[in-house]
């Protein structure tokens, strides 16, 4: 699922940022539905090396995959894919 959600966000160009952590994972910066300006805090999203979720927080808290497509207003089912899903980093 958390592949599906990060496809579609790159598709929507809701993607702020994408960095590697220390502990090995990528951190995508996600903007929130309805924040087209981009004046409300990202969503933080950590995917494992192996391609799992790893941790999603929002103003400091941890939530499920769930509450980020919520809170991003995604669906998991990208609808136009517009540009290729980014490989990911090299470490």
């Amino acid at each position: 699922m958390i592949d599906g959600l990060i496809e579609e966000a790159y598709a929507r160009g809701a993607v702020r940022a994408v960095t590697p952590t220390p502990a090995g994972d990528d951190e995508y910066l996600l903007d929130r539905a309805g924040d087209a300006a981009r004046r409300e805090a990202a969503v933080a999203v950590r995917v494992r090396a192996d391609g799992r979720f790893a941790l999603a927080t929002d103003n400091g808290g941890a939530v499920t995959i769930g509450q980020v497509a919520a809170l991003c207003g995604l669906t998991g089912r990208p609808a136009d894919r517009t540009q290729p899903f980014p490989s990911r980093q090299a470490r």
